[in-house]
């Protein structure tokens, strides 16, 4: 993606959504004139003219260490990215939490209990409408002509366990976490895992 236009906000919205597990994706920094990129989550319903989470429908992590949604700054977060880094974003629609990596550190928790709508309930809290189902889109907002990201699925299973598999895991979700590491290290041990968990 890469932006044609100079200081007006675009944001592009992907053409899957998500609203069920958890899912990640990367997002690499191609060129970042300045500060003004953000990466999130957005409904079908976000404004495309403008950031994401400068309304309701999206939550966006800003290069200048904030998260946004519904025009406020939730909280101070995470290191300043720029060009040449690789972002993982961790969407995790069970537990309702969106949370980034840089460059393979763990930043934490940016948002939890995300939802449509107003409301705080404390820095990466929100509050109002979150019992309604929402399906989330992965988002980009560019700022400034010549900025440029690319959208990519993680290439490492090692870097997508280490931290992306949420405490709410299933057995199944952590044993396919785990032989898609394996697959990496040795395949008939796969196998063997495979077979022992079948029989189980």
């Amino acid at each position: 993606v890469k932006n044609q236009v100079n200081k007006k906000w675009n944001t592009i919205r992907a053409t899957v959504a998500f609203d069920e597990g958890i899912h990640h994706w990367h997002v690499r920094i191609d060129s970042c004139v300045s500060k003004n990129i953000f990466i999130g989550v957005a409904t079908e319903d976000a404004s495309l003219d403008n950031y994401i989470g400068s309304d309701a429908y999206g939550y966006g992590f800003l290069a200048n260490k904030a998260v946004w949604h519904n025009k406020s700054k939730l909280q101070s977060y995470g290191e300043v990215f720029k060009q040449g880094d690789l972002l993982q974003v961790n969407l995790d629609c069970t537990a309702k939490t969106l949370s980034f990596s840089r460059n393979g550190e763990f930043l934490g928790i940016a948002a939890s209990n995300l939802h449509v709508g107003g409301g705080s309930g404390g820095p990466g809290v929100a509050g109002s409408n979150a019992t309604v189902p929402c399906k989330w889109y992965p988002a980009f907002s560019l700022y400034n002509k010549d900025d440029q990201l690319t959208l990519m699925v993680p290439s490492s299973p090692q870097a997508t366990l280490s931290r992306s598999v949420s405490q709410y895991a299933s057995v199944l979700e952590l044993v396919d976490s785990a032989r898609s590491v394996l697959t990496c290290v040795h395949q008939p041990l796969v196998q063997d895992l495979g077979s022992a968990y079948d029989t189980w």
